[in-house]
């Protein structure tokens, strides 16, 4: 709870770290199956700028139980599975930006898990993490897909630029700076790349 948004004006106070820590707690309760996983402590920081305790707490029962489905299990596949896809599509839109990635092998799956896990809290501007979420309440985690995969579309140039480890994790790193003012960019990107509800071929 203490390593949660410590520099946010509005999440950092002990009254929020409180609320933070009750509702962690209630769901833990409430949801023996998932219990505390990583990640969670970012989507319900968020939530609770949003809703009342009560509120934050049901909704957070919600994405957790349908929209995230098995994020959050013990074993994490739907994350395992949905980082699966993004490197299906990378491999087809984006080939020369996946074998650049592999032969430095750089780890995009520590990236991609923190990503996806929180939902994009915490990565992205606050204004185009709304709008994520409003599409993925909707849509589910295809959408947090759908813009990792963007992302790596606007930085694609400037990651096979970098010639050195450190500097494609830096530019990997500024995948998440996408423009505030302009979140519709990065889902109309996104849907060039793959139409939800096709089918996919997986390979690792």
């Amino acid at each position: 709870v203490v390593r949660t948004f410590t520099d946010h004006v509005l999440l950092s106070g002990d009254k929020h770290r409180e609320a933070l820590r009750r509702l962690l707690g209630a769901f833990s309760v409430y949801n023996v199956r998932t219990g505390y996983c990583q990640g969670l402590n970012f989507v319900a920081a968020w939530l609770l700028l949003f809703y009342p305790e009560t509120d934050a707490f049901w909704m957070l029962c919600y994405v957790v139980e349908d929209v995230l489905v098995d994020y959050y299990s013990s074993d994490t596949i739907g994350v395992s599975v949905d980082i699966l896809v993004w490197k299906h599509i990378c491999r087809s839109k984006m080939p020369r930006l996946m074998a650049h990635f592999e032969a430095l092998d750089f780890p995009v799956e520590a990236v991609l898990t923190r990503w996806l896990m929180c939902s994009f809290v915490g990565v992205l501007p606050s204004e185009s993490t709304a709008r994520v979420w409003d599409v993925m309440i909707g849509d589910g985690s295809e959408t947090l897909v759908l813009v990792a995969a963007a992302i790596a579309r606007e930085r694609d140039r400037s990651a096979l630029d970098a010639e050195r480890r450190a500097l494609v994790r830096g530019h990997v790193v500024a995948y998440a700076q996408l423009d505030a003012a302009r979140p519709e960019a990065a889902f109309a990107a996104a849907r060039q790349l793959w139409t939800p509800g096709t089918s996919l071929t997986l390979s690792q």
